[in-house]
Parts: C-alpha cells; sequence; structure tokens
C-alpha cells in the first residue's frame, strides 16, 4: 500500500449499477469527475440471485462502459 494521500472531490465505493449511475450522474450534473472504488465482485449485489442475472451482468458492462466514457477514474480494489 502506498503512503501516499491522494485528495479527491468525489469518491465512490461500490461494485454494481448503483455506483455506476451515481459517478455518471456526479460526473455529469456537478461537473466533478469522481473516483470509483470497484470490489472484486463486479456486478454487485445483482449476482447472488438467479434471475435475469445474465441480461443484467450484460447492461451493468454497458454502463461501465458508459463510466469510462464521461471520464470517472475506476480503481479496483
Amino acid at each position: 500500500m502506498s503512503d501516499t494521500i491522494e485528495r479527491v472531490k468525489c469518491l465512490i465505493i461500490g461494485s454494481g449499477s448503483a455506483s455506476n449511475n451515481a459517478t455518471i450522474y456526479t460526473a455529469r450534473g456537478a461537473n466533478i469527475f469522481p473516483f470509483l472504488y470497484q470490489g472484486i465482485q463486479l456486478e454487485g449485489q445483482l449476482t447472488t440471485t438467479n434471475d435475469e442475472v445474465e441480461f443484467i451482468c450484460i447492461a451493468i458492462k454497458a454502463v461501465t462502459k458508459k463510466t469510462i466514457r464521461v471520464g470517472v477514474k475506476i480503481i479496483p480494489i
């Protein structure tokens, strides 16, 4: 782990669609480019259910691409 401290205006922690959407709306509406810390379970809590998982995972991958496109820096943790 690094000993340096990085200051950011907005930090969002999450791995699912809610965190991705939060970063998109923050980047667009507040004109702040947040940092998104993502965990190892990239689809969030949606992967713990058996209903419609395949469709949802495809949609989340599209939202993640859009998140990157609006200028959000994604940091895997």
